[in-house]
């Protein structure tokens, strides 16, 4: 163990030397909020024992900042995932995002944020005269092994690989010895109790006496460790504190990098504030169903959300003069193009369909699209060059073969936005507008004064869309924002009584 003692002191100086560093130039640069604040805060991480080394600094380097105490407790990450079912606490950080995946669609884990990655290979001895080359390899004649048991993220991984290579029976007669965490595995190679262990790359670097040997069928099962905040947690907005400190790119992912692990990308990984603000751009129609949400959102997260409701035409306009969203809520997803670079592909989040509004009793007999012809007709179109809304009806339009006619027409009242022809229409000035059906939703004076007519083009509807920008330094905090705003329970609900199809989550928002 001597390579082990070394390494962790070590690595132990270059952190505290590293945090007096940080400490100095976050508190030069005025981006150092409520330090040594907090120490009434006391939360409860269950930590994958192969995650250890950094976690000790990173919450020794968390306390010094702020006085909150992060009690840890280490074990393999299936052992920890029954122990925290059944005992209080804020925090999940296993060793592979499957657990991540399987707690959050059990309800246990609410937000996630990944860590690190982690690379599987077989250790042996420095001196060992065996060689290992191919997993079948695992299978030599008198081979002792240790591996971890199926508790752990390694032992999980170690079995679905060998049995995905048909060599599970042959290599496990090989098995001398089954541990709770892989830094026991690693232990038993380094003390010569075992010939090799299958453990994390990073593992096997902190041992003097140990060599790692990368197999491609066991890198091409390289795992992701994430961080996961309770739903039974009392006080998420503090556990969430600590989760952005743990993984953001000048805080935890430093310590991670200096301890040999492999870490997210900048692009993909949060700056540290204690008290983050996103700039959200989302389009003026979406106001009414997100904007109490945004708030809970602040609430839960410790963060702020300086949110820009206007019209499409107009935020688009901001970002080609300069303005740096972190996150984009489009009413279209064909309307942002001129920007769309900046953004990471968006997520479906619901759509809204095209309908024709006419005044109660529809005292011009307008049944269908068909009938915008009729002499002295005075209709209201979006405009197709200035709003989604509009090119969606102008194709609509074509498709019904009345749109050169409506062009030629006088009385064609061309507009650049939806509101603006309701408000034309309920104004007496047009006898029929097409609007989307979330332009009338939960307005109850139209609803009174007028009446929907189908036009029953399935093609005629828009897709309100949410995205994450590619230069953020909050891409993380954006994407849990964007999370956030579809998972609550009643966000069906509400979407739907704006005149919005609901569109079922797929599990992520601008990866």
């Amino acid at each position: 163990m001597r390579g082990v003692r070394l390494v962790i002191g070590v690595v132990a100086l270059t952190v505290v030397v590293w945090a007096c560093r940080v400490l100095l130039i976050e508190s030069q640069d005025g981006s150092l909020l409520e330090s040594n604040s907090g120490s009434e805060v006391s939360l409860h991480l269950y930590c994958a024992a192969g995650l250890r080394l950094p976690v000790e600094d990173i919450v020794a380097l968390y306390h010094e900042e702020f006085g909150r105490v992060v009690h840890v407790s280490y074990a393999g990450s299936g052992a920890l995932e029954s122990q925290l079912k059944l005992a209080p606490g804020d925090l999940y950080l296993p060793a592979d995002w499957s657990y991540i995946e399987r707690t959050q669609a059990q309800g246990v884990v609410a937000e996630s944020i990944p860590v690190s990655d982690l690379l599987p290979g077989v250790v042996l001895p420095v001196d060992s005269e065996i060689s290992i080359q191919s997993l079948s390899d695992l299978s030599k004649p008198e081979l002792r092994l240790s591996i971890g048991d199926e508790s752990t993220a390694i032992g999980a991984l170690t079995r679905q690989v060998l049995n995905q290579a048909g060599l599970w029976d042959v290599v496990s007669a090989n098995v001398a010895v089954m541990k709770p965490t892989v830094n026991n595995v690693a232990e038993d190679v380094a003390m010569g109790a075992v010939d090799a262990g299958i453990v994390w790359e990073v593992i096997g670097s902190q041992f003097d006496e140990l060599e790692f040997v990368s197999l491609p069928e066991l890198e091409a099962n390289t795992r992701r460790a994430a961080i996961g905040v309770l739903t039974k947690s009392t006080q998420p907005a503090e556990a969430l504190h600590f989760a952005r400190f743990l993984s953001s790119r000048n805080r935890g992912r430093v310590v991670f990098e200096k301890c040999g692990f492999a870490v997210p990308s900048n692009q993909t990984t949060d700056r540290w504030a204690s008290v983050p603000t996103l700039t959200f751009f989302c389009e003026s129609t979406l106001r009414p169903v997100i904007q109490s949400r945004v708030r809970e959102f602040e609430e839960r997260e410790g963060c702020r959300v300086a949110t820009v409701f206007e019209s499409p035409a107009t935020l688009v306009s901001h970002i080609e003069s300069g303005a740096r969203p972190s996150a984009y809520f489009s009413c279209d997803k064909s309307f942002p193009d001129s920007v769309s670079a900046q953004f990471h592909d968006s997520e479906t989040v619901s759509k809204t369909d095209v309908i024709l509004l006419a005044a109660k009793g529809n005292p011009k007999r307008i049944d269908a699209l068909a009938d915008l012809g009729k002499d002295g007709l005075k209709v209201g179109l979006g405009n197709p060059d200035k709003s989604a809304q509009g090119g969606v009806v102008a194709n609509a339009l074509r498709r019904a073969g009345v749109w050169e006619l409506l062009l030629n027409t006088k009385s064609v009242e061309v507009l650049a936005e939806g509101p603006e022809l309701v408000s034309r229409m309920l104004a007496g000035e047009l006898d029929t507008v097409l609007v989307y059906r979330s332009n009338i939703l939960g307005a109850s004076e139209v609803l009174t004064r007028c009446e929907v007519i189908e036009i029953n083009d399935p093609m005629a509807f828009s897709s309100q869309c949410y995205a994450v920008a590619r230069d953020t330094e909050f891409p993380q905090l954006a994407r849990r924002l964007g999370l956030f705003l579809r998972n609550g329970d009643m966000m069906p609900a509400r979407f739907e009584r704006a005149g919005f199809e609901w569109i079922q989550p797929n599990g992520g928002v601008g990866e």
